[in-house]
């Protein structure tokens, strides 16, 4: 039989230390976008037509649970986040761009709009990421998080993230949708 874990039913959960916190802490909402934007990922991965969108967005999931596990520390946090992984991630947003027609005005989220279109799924993942980078912001202004590596790691991801929708769609033989 599986022990049923009552500790968060009064409105408290654990972080990594230990330390029993309010389920609304920044910390917590912020690991809970990150758990979000993964889960859709995993979504997106399953529905995409693209190899390398899916490798990709793997690679991500895997990197979401050093970003977890160091904002969930905060603030003695070991440092996970180095230069070189939002080095990584740039170099990704040049491979990828320079696959892509690039759009010549502003994109509707969804591109073709076909159920289950991944492109879909990882426009809905950047719009986590981005909510879990100003959670990040709010712990910085609050002096908690003192790795930048994160917060920058975070808005490079979204960028990322636009790209390979982008992907998805054109090379699931979808158009990106732009209005001129």
């Amino acid at each position: 039989m599986v022990k049923i874990d009552r500790r968060g039913d009064k409105g408290k959960t654990s972080l990594v230390s230990g330390e029993r916190v309010d389920k609304y802490d920044t910390r917590v909402e912020a690991c809970g976008d990150l758990d979000e934007a993964s889960a859709c990922m995993g979504a997106a991965r399953m529905a995409s037509q693209v190899e390398d969108v899916g490798e990709v967005l793997l690679f991500i999931q895997k990197k979401l649970f050093d970003v977890s596990a160091e904002i969930s520390a905060l603030p003695e946090s070991k440092l996970c986040l180095q230069r070189k992984d939002i080095t990584q991630v740039e170099g990704l947003i040049q491979d990828v761009a320079g696959q892509i027609d690039m759009p010549t005005g502003f994109v509707l989220a969804g591109g073709t709009g076909k159920i289950g279109n991944a492109g879909a799924l990882t426009d809905m993942a950047r719009t986590m990421i981005r909510r879990a980078e100003r959670r990040a912001a709010k712990l910085k202004h609050d002096e908690l998080l003192l790795n930048q590596n994160l917060l920058t790691y975070l808005n490079r991801l979204s960028d990322l993230l636009w790209y390979l929708a982008r992907l998805e769609e054109q090379g699931s033989g979808g158009k990106t949708l732009s209005k001129d």
